[in-house]
């Protein structure tokens, strides 16, 4: 079968090689063992093109699970609240403006295909699908996913000033020691309680989106202090970590944007998941526990449980983080 490796076009013109395989990583190719006892069903055949043993133990982890879309804000509702304007300039000063809205349709085959595939390599990724192998140094992969070329792909580095239990007291009130889980309902101001929403949303999508976890705290803090970071290396180990899990997959949408980047024409041929987006809207919320209305009914209050305190939305001190 005629295969092409693409690269990261600055990289080649210098004559560069392609990503390698990490020394704890199996080889891509070649050295794998071949398939035993897994059949690729009938239908999904013509769609999938898995070769070795790793390959055909991800496809039956994740054949009988569920795939949806990426969850997304209704932008009209964004709006009402005033947070529209709020997420852009967040958005503008991360370099993320082209990151977002993740809108791309899911698919449930080619989200098979890509992490059936999907290797971490000395300096990127390697994958499969339309009958081709790529490989994508971490750079342009950031790029392919809309990230802004300034923005830093370790944020150990870009992050350093970075503390924990600092950053949670900050945007929380709560003084903890040791491990601890933080909970989005502790996080007290709007603007960053809701761009958390928006981060588990589109980027780290878990079961229990309530949860805060260091990475999201993280790209909360760079959002804070207005510094430029692409998770791209945390963005694929959350890919990689979601084919072990048995809730759903709905990491679906930036991989669309990824395959559409190394194939547009290609991508037109995409089955895509016919379940309706989950969208974060008013009804989202509410039931979330995170808005209401006042008692006129017209209008809208961000507010947190056991506490009196209410912030009526849209308002002026919510226009900046």
């Amino acid at each position: 079968m005629n295969r092409i490796f693409g690269l990261i076009r600055s990289r080649c013109q210098h004559g560069e090689d392609p990503p390698t395989p990490a020394r704890n990583e199996q080889p891509t190719r070649g050295g794998e063992e071949e398939p035993h006892g897994h059949v690729i069903d009938e239908a999904n055949a013509p769609y999938i093109d898995l070769e070795s043993e790793r390959e055909m133990q991800a496809y039956n982890l994740m054949m009988e699970r569920q795939f949806l879309h990426s969850s997304a804000f209704d932008p009209a509702f964004l709006h009402q609240i005033g947070m529209d304007v709020e997420f852009d300039t967040i958005f503008e000063h991360l370099g993320w403006s082209r990151v977002a809205p993740v809108h791309e349709l899911g698919s449930h085959l080619l989200t098979i295909q890509i992490l059936g595939t999907l290797q971490i390599v000395d300096y990127g990724i390697t994958f499969r699908c339309f009958r081709r192998d790529f490989g994508i140094y971490w750079k342009d992969l950031a790029n392919r996913l809309g990230f802004h070329e300034r923005c830093s792909i370790d944020l150990g580095f870009s992050l350093r000033g970075y503390q924990r239990h600092a950053f949670w007291h900050l945007i929380s009130g709560q003084h903890v020691v040791g491990k601890f889980q933080g909970h989005s309902a502790n996080i007290h101001h709007p603007t960053m309680r809701l761009l958390h929403k928006w981060i588990t949303s589109s980027f780290f999508s878990k079961d229990d989106t309530h949860l805060t976890y260091d990475i999201e705290l993280k790209l909360l803090y760079a959002a804070l202090k207005k510094i430029n970071v692409a998770p791209v290396v945390e963005l694929v180990n959350h890919w990689l970590h979601s084919i072990n899990t048995s809730t759903a997959i709905m990491c679906t949408s930036l991989i669309t944007r990824l395959t559409a980047s190394v194939d547009p024409h290609a991508a037109n041929t995409i089955i895509y998941i016919t379940t309706p987006r989950i969208m974060i809207n008013e009804s989202y919320l509410s039931h979330a526990h995170v808005i209401k209305h006042d008692e006129t009914g017209k209008k809208i209050l961000y507010y947190f449980l056991g506490y009196t305190n209410e912030i009526q939305l849209p308002k002026p001190g919510s226009r900046s983080v």
